[in-house]
């Protein structure tokens, strides 16, 4: 079953390789001398360790750094409909977020130390690295919370929050067969996904678990969310909701359970890139793994918890002999001043 999985991964990454055309936008002359440029030495450097058939050279900001902040360089494959390119021999791109901040960077190549690397010079940085490769910048009046959330590019975001984790286990132990499949319906890329089910703490009732829009809805303010008859069975999980977790209201708050030999299609929930939702890990075993595309193997362990940007493509798959049980939550925060301590408090400690 591993081996049908990530074999369907490679070729869905090699369609989108073989479909890829270059058509990022090109510049016009008003903003062209703002834009980053790079010195020659560093050009003929990324030609030879970045650009490759059907790929381009990325430069970007993302949370991180010995500064707060980290220039991204890498080689990319996918461009986003707000991506411009600012050089093309090399081929280069930079989205629109970044390009706020990166307005006349210079990249260039160090040979200082050991090997060959790129560095950038930021005229807008209020302080840079020794090394070269992250910064700090004053947001100009735009909140922390919101540019971590929507701007950083962070692919997830441990939060520093504790949660009972070994009574919810007990609880939802308890209650497995009342679980039911979860999008059944789908077919994603040619199959459908295999030991998934889930069950609703709060929503419509216990067993409408998927999307609003499933159920005739065009918006949460629509919808007759409820706590359902599940968290009489689940006590300390409905305590934790109801008197320790940041949120003015509920939405979809679901049990999730991905059982051994289970496995969750690539697939990503929204078109658009932010931080939402947040994903509890009541338990988490040793060979059960969420990859994100471009970005890893997510750092789940029991008892973690995790905001996701699920316009990634993602996958889970279960190739332990326990099941693995987790709680999604959506849910409205908006000017809640604990949920944005909370955010700004997991990025200074886990978002570097």
């Amino acid at each position: 079953m591993s081996e049908s999985i990530y074999s369907h991964k490679e070729s869905l990454e090699e369609k989108i390789l073989r479909d890829f055309h270059f058509h990022a936008p090109e510049i016009n002359e008003e903003v062209h001398g703002q834009l980053p440029n790079i010195t020659p030495k560093a050009r003929i450097f990324i030609q030879s360790n970045f650009e490759k058939d059907n790929s381009f050279f990325r430069f970007g900001v993302s949370g991180g750094g010995c500064s707060g902040f980290n220039y991204l360089m890498q080689e990319d494959t996918e461009l986003a409909e707000d991506d411009v390119m600012f050089c093309d021999s090399p081929k280069a791109i930079i989205d629109s977020v970044s390009l706020k901040y990166l307005y006349g960077s210079v990249i260039d190549l160090s040979d200082k130390g050991f090997g060959k690397s790129l560095i950038v010079e930021n005229p807008g940085a209020k302080q840079s690295c020794g090394c070269g490769t992250s910064f700090s910048f004053d947001l100009d009046g735009m909140e922390t919370f919101n540019w971590i959330l929507k701007e950083s590019k962070l692919p997830w975001l441990k939060l520093d929050i504790t949660f009972p984790y070994i009574k919810m286990l007990e609880e939802v132990k308890a209650i497995k067969s009342l679980f039911v499949k979860h999008r059944a319906e789908d077919q994603i890329s040619g199959y459908s996904h295999k030991g998934w089910s889930s069950l609703c703490l709060h929503g419509i009732s216990p067993i409408h678990t998927n999307h609003y829009t499933s159920y005739g809805y065009k918006s949460n303010k629509e919808v007759p969310y409820t706590w359902t008859e599940i968290v009489k069975k689940c006590p300390y999980t409905y305590n934790f909701f109801k008197n320790k977790y940041p949120c003015n209201d509920y939405y979809r708050v679901r049990f999730m359970l991905l059982e051994p030999g289970g496995y969750i299609a690539p697939h990503n929930d929204m078109n658009e890139h932010k931080l939402s939702p947040v994903n509890l890990a009541i338990n988490h075993p040793k060979n059960c793994i969420m990859k994100m595309a471009h970005h890893g193997t997510v750092p789940f362990e029991d008892g973690t918890a995790f905001i996701l940007d699920v316009g990634n493509v993602h996958a889970y798959y279960n190739k332990s002999n326990e099941d693995r049980y987790h709680i999604i939550i959506h849910g409205n925060y908006k000017s809640n001043e604990q949920w944005k301590e909370l955010i700004e408090n997991s990025y200074e400690k886990n978002g570097h």
